[in-house]
């Protein structure tokens, strides 16, 4: 939410410094360009929460490389609904990206070592692929806006955040009540934290922090509120926001996809590094198999 408010306020400064106040506001709230939008928006805000929620249960190397298969998804729909996208693939490509896919699933099940982490990884894992459905298809039909639009670039980004703001504002009642906790006062919700709190666990019967079922899994440092991360979120996700944009605007949502999985190789290592989670061997060559199955299509692109 807080991402979605800043990239909001961004476009909106920018389109004011271009336009003016009063050109501004009506150019931004016209209804029929946002209901137009509408689909696109709501796509991009339910799978922004779907992500929130498989990085709560899974780890973000899962989300990440399960994600990948969204290179797949991209270039299905895009052959599909964009009139103007290349309809000639050559058999090997698509054989190239159902490989690329199935790579990035099968990193969920080599990622974890428990029957209790490995499920929970698959569960996460579930709603990444769920959530890369979206992203591709919140893609391909914002391509179409971005690049054919009258409206400039900010305004067409304005009114796909606020829509994605108001999404998430719909399902944030949603979150809390899953998590087991309660809403929070604005000044708490912006200005809170960083506080302590255990994690809470899907199954009734292992609530709260529990090692001895989840081994180093399991912790009762996670910090809930502010905290540097979180503004470093915050930035990343407001700034990745744009950046799609700018993609779908002079590039097109499959090369959007080939960047997102050539990046995960470099994510990896720093997560790695960073200490987040120890270095598997196995699931390091998937991703490398994601990462040069991604670049090789790149190539010949």
């Amino acid at each position: 939410v807080a991402a979605e408010l800043l990239s909001v306020v961004g476009a909106v400064c920018m389109v004011v410094r271009e336009e003016g106040l009063q050109p501004a506001l009506q150019k931004l709230l016209c209804p029929r360009a946002l209901l137009q939008l509408l689909p696109v928006g709501a796509i991009y805000g339910l799978g922004d929460f779907l992500q929130t929620t498989a990085c709560n249960v899974a780890s973000a190397p899962v989300v990440l490389v399960v994600g990948q298969s969204k290179l797949l998804l991209s270039a299905l729909l895009s052959k599909f609904l964009l009139s103007g996208a290349d309809k000639n693939q050559p058999p090997t490509n698509w054989l190239r990206l159902l490989v690329i896919s199935c790579a990035a699933a099968a990193s969920t099940e080599i990622s974890a070592d428990g029957a209790a982490v490995k499920t929970l990884e698959v569960y996460g894992a579930m709603l990444a692929l769920i959530k890369a459905f979206l992203s591709s298809s919140g893609a391909v039909m914002s391509e179409a806006f971005y690049k054919k639009g009258k409206d400039s670039f900010w305004v067409v980004s304005f009114r796909v955040q606020i829509i994605m703001l108001m999404t998430s504002l719909v399902l944030l009642p949603v979150t809390t009540g899953k998590l087991g906790l309660e809403v929070l006062h604005p000044s708490e919700f912006f200005f809170g934290g960083p506080n302590t709190q255990c994690v809470f666990w899907p199954d009734e019967s292992k609530t709260g922090c529990q090692p001895e079922f989840f081994g180093e899994t399991c912790t009762c440092a996670t910090q809930r509120g502010w905290d540097w991360y979180t503004v470093l979120a915050v930035l990343s996700i407001a700034l990745n926001g744009f950046t799609t944009g700018l993609t779908l605007k002079y590039l097109s949502a499959v090369s959007k996809s080939i960047c997102g999985a050539l990046s995960s190789g470099v994510f990896y290592i720093a997560y790695v590094c960073a200490g987040f989670r120890p270095f598997s061997f196995a699931q390091a060559n998937v991703l490398a198999i994601v990462v040069l199955g991604s670049l090789e299509f790149a190539m010949e692109k």
